[in-house]
């Protein structure tokens, strides 16, 4: 299992997976064979963009960042990358696959990543945040969510 987390000093980019009812990174479980880096990219882009990556767009993007730094956390491997990264992560993608079901054009920023998204409500990751990364756990208190929905 492996996945990407694109972060700043301040601030995490996570998804809201409505079959699991939780906000959690962007990653998943390794294909038979898949070196961990190939299953965080594949992983992180069909979770963002709802395609399915060619192999060699998967090991392009694995040989660019193949500097990133990777952490493990109880048998899962996380590569961590900036926002700049993420930047240089969409560009490449967009080269090769051009559009997304879930943006009507394929975004150009974090801004369009998180403000344009348009996934279906089926869709592994529906929504996406920036979450503080803050190292204390905390909770989201749920009463407002009703008044502003």
């Amino acid at each position: 299992m492996a996945g990407i987390v694109f972060k700043s000093e301040m601030h995490v980019l996570m998804g809201y997976q409505p079959h699991k009812a939780m906000i959690s990174g962007i990653g998943g479980k390794s294909q038979e064979y898949e070196p961990v880096i190939h299953t965080a990219f594949r992983e992180a882009i069909e979770e963002l963009f709802g395609v399915q990556p060619t192999y060699w767009l998967v090991v392009s993007l694995a040989e660019i960042f193949k500097s990133a730094r990777s952490v493990q956390n109880e048998g899962y491997t996380m590569f961590v990358l900036s926002f700049d990264d993420l930047i240089r992560f969409m560009s490449h993608i967009q080269a090769s696959v051009q559009t997304s079901p879930y943006y009507a054009q394929f975004p150009q920023s974090l801004d369009d990543l998180l403000l344009r998204r348009r996934a279906p409500s089926d869709a592994e990751v529906t929504h996406l945040a920036l979450i503080p990364l803050v190292t204390d756990p905390f909770q989201i208190d749920q009463r407002d969510i009703p008044l502003i929905a």
